[in-house]
């Protein structure tokens, strides 16, 4: 039986799968088993093939879904800065051991009390900036630190921390923290917080020491009964109350008798104290104790005795200068002190101005202040009495003054020539006068000026003048026994100092 082709109708031989004449395939496409066909065939072509497909689909949905999440991700990373509210919160301490106070408040920089804040609102611009995300520029930094540190209407942070426990705190408490904000308004601004609610434990307060602020303080009481004085002593006291602490008398504390009471009230009055925890500081030691505390004293040990003084025996007297211009003295440098303090001694006659054989009448009387007499004009000092009589007076005939000695002034001076410079072969000196020859204890009160001190050649007249030096008078001189002549003038011829 013939074939053709069917294709272009030309007769082909049997067998034959493509055409010799149109070059087309003859032979029918084999038939294509669809998937599910293919499954029908086998059971377990079925379950190998529904499975492969299954974990192909799981793979793209998982790999669809991490994409998404990495993409929601670093989107809300880039939209917000989050921050850890621990890290905004500053806790601060008052107070000692079992008794201190503790508070929480959002740590921003003070440069009054030296405080520079957290991190995040370091005015340090370089540190703020390792903070943020994506270093923000300047103006950008400025609007995120604002936001985080900005205050309501009444001047509180919108960013607060309340604690748990603020009052009573000891070493090992634990203490939660709560940190409560303005949700929407932080993201607004591209700021979240997180960890909100956080705890620390208590440690490092200081133990105080308690302590009396009497401790080692007494009362000196001194004067006689009925007119003594009560002082505080603090000998015995440690340093903290010697420094910082400061008593004071309620009641008076003058005009004491025996079996009276005198009031004393102790008040810190230091720098470093915690009124919440009635501690302070001082050194190295904290000290607890009860603050404005009175005590009562009763006097004692004041004297009964009144001593009878007189003034003269407890005095020397001396005269000193020169005849005609004595001068009196009273020593006390071996008296008691109360003697110095409250008495006075004069004389009756023009002091300066005594000579030999004068008889002056000395005058001791008290010159001291009146609230150390009592009514009786007794003196009441160093927890004793003493009476006296006011106005003592004792007659003294003057005597060991110098006698006076006529005084030329330029007889023992000299005249100190130095070259000065040298003209058409002539010298010239400069002059100047030497005193080293005036009896020391009256060289210092003249002085001497030369008509010429420089300039001057041999044989030249140079007149010197003499004068009492400023500060001294001619008392003064007079007082050393000299009377200075009349002279005030004289004339010295210049020689040649090698001459």
């Amino acid at each position: 039986m013939k074939r053709y082709c069917k294709y272009c109708g030309r007769a082909i031989k049997e067998g034959q799968r493509r055409c010799p004449h149109c070059s087309r395939n003859l032979s029918p496409k084999p038939h294509q088993l669809s998937f599910v066909q293919k499954c029908q065939r086998s059971g377990i072509l079925i379950k190998n093939a529904i499975s492969q497909h299954s974990i192909l689909f799981s793979c793209v949905l998982a790999v669809v879904f991490i994409m998404t999440f990495v993409v929601c991700l670093m989107v809300n990373l880039l939209a917000y800065q989050t921050i850890n509210a621990k890290e905004l919160c500053r806790i601060s301490f008052i107070g000692v051991n079992g008794e201190a106070k503790v508070s929480a408040i959002l740590d921003v920089p003070d440069e009054e009390k030296n405080i520079s804040g957290c991190d995040w609102l370091s005015t340090d611009e370089e540190t703020a900036q390792m903070k943020f995300i994506g270093n923000p520029n300047p103006k950008k930094l400025s609007r995120l630190q604002h936001a985080i540190s900005k205050e309501d209407f009444d001047g509180k942070y919108k960013i607060s921390f309340s604690l748990s426990k603020t009052v009573g705190i000891s070493n090992g408490d634990v203490i939660t923290v709560t940190c409560a904000y303005d949700k929407d308004y932080l993201k607004a601004h591209g700021i979240k917080l997180k960890d909100t609610t956080f705890d620390f434990v208590v440690e490092n307060l200081p133990d105080a020491q308690q302590i009396d602020l009497f401790d080692g303080i007494s009362l000196d009481f001194i004067g006689s009964n009925g007119y003594g004085e009560a002082y505080v002593n603090t000998d015995n006291a440690i340093d903290f109350l010697k420094s910082d602490v400061t008593y004071t008398f309620t009641n008076d504390r003058t005009s004491l008798s025996n079996g009276n009471i005198v009031m004393v009230t102790a008040s810190y009055s230091g720098n470093n104290m915690d009124f919440y925890s009635s501690s302070a500081k001082f050194g190295n030691e904290v000290y607890s104790f009860e603050n404005n505390v009175t005590k009562k004293f009763r006097v004692k040990g004041l004297n009964l005795d009144v001593q009878d003084i007189d003034l003269f025996d407890y005095v020397n007297f001396s005269f000193s200068g020169s005849e005609g211009y004595g001068q009196f003295n009273a020593d006390t440098s071996n008296a008691p002190e109360f003697v110095d303090l409250y008495f006075i001694y004069t004389i009756d006659k023009e002091n300066g101005r005594l000579k030999n054989g004068d008889v002056v009448t000395v005058t001791a009387s008290y010159n001291g202040s009146a609230g150390a007499l009592n009514s009786k004009k007794q003196l009441v000092y160093n927890n004793q009495k003493y009476s006296f009589k006011d106005a003592q007076t004792k007659e003294i005939t003057v005597s060991g003054l110098k006698k006076m000695t006529v005084f030329d002034p330029f007889k023992d001076i000299s005249l100190v020539l130095q070259n000065d410079y040298k003209k058409g072969g002539v010298q010239y000196y400069k002059a100047s006068v030497d005193k080293g020859n005036l009896p020391e204890n009256i060289a210092g009160m003249l002085s001497y000026s030369l008509s010429d001190t420089e300039g001057i050649r041999e044989g030249d007249r140079v007149t010197v003048k003499v004068s009492v030096a400023v500060g001294y008078t001619t008392e003064d001189i007079a007082g050393q026994g000299y009377i200075l002549s009349g002279k005030t003038m004289a004339s010295f011829t210049i020689k040649n100092p090698e001459d």
